[in-house]
């Protein structure tokens, strides 16, 4: 494994952080409405890297720290959804992880993996979980192309009388040979799946 993950990556979270934060607290007016899948709501703004920004959000009647204990385990994988092929941690960190994430996509483009460092952080408001693709020497797996993660976040946040809200945020850029629309709907299609970790956070 590459030396010096950790301390690159903390230092790309911290970054990330502060970058996802002012979209997640960009007022409503600034976001175009996508459409409503099962309680989540999906909304989408123009973004950096000539890309748009994807955001996600719903309620749950849970309190704030169980829903975060168990969106930072790495073994639920949920918020992922259906076209997740593959996730494992490849190294753990003192609160941050090296994770590789895998898409199922359709042929004849090839499946898009994502090697990236996410990790909890915490401010006066909400608890967060902060992700960025971070560049290492790691090689690509044959007949996959490596997509790249410039933003991903996840916001809880207490809404008083047992309310929690929960937003994430996505702006990934599949990379290799890829149909414009391919670009949209695998973006597209990782916020719409903060659907199935509602799901699994309303059995708890």
């Amino acid at each position: 494994m590459e030396e010096g993950w950790e301390t690159k990556g903390k230092a790309v979270l911290e970054e990330t952080f502060n970058e996802c934060k002012s979209y997640l607290n960009a007022p409503n007016w600034e976001w175009e409405f996508v459409k409503e899948l099962e309680g989540v709501h999906i909304f989408r703004m123009p973004g950096p890297n000539n890309m748009p920004v994807s955001k996600a959000e719903c309620f749950l009647e849970k309190s704030p720290e169980q829903i975060f204990q168990y969106t930072n385990n790495p073994q639920h994988t949920e918020r992922f959804g259906p076209k997740c092929k593959e996730f494992k941690v490849l190294e753990e960190g003192s609160d941050i992880r090296l994770q590789y994430l895998q898409f199922k996509v359709k042929w004849p483009m090839e499946n898009r993996e994502i090697l990236y460092v996410e990790g909890p952080k915490q401010d006066d408001i909400a608890h967060y979980l902060v992700g960025k693709s971070l560049d290492t020497n790691i090689p690509v797996e044959k007949k996959h192309t490596r997509a790249f993660m410039h933003l991903y976040a996840i916001q809880v946040k207490s809404l008083g009388d047992g309310q929690t809200q929960i937003k994430l945020i996505v702006q990934v850029d599949p990379k290799g040979h890829a149909p414009g629309i391919f670009a949209k709907s695998l973006q597209a299609g990782i916020a719409s799946d903060l659907k199935e970790l509602k799901k699994a956070l309303s059995k708890l």
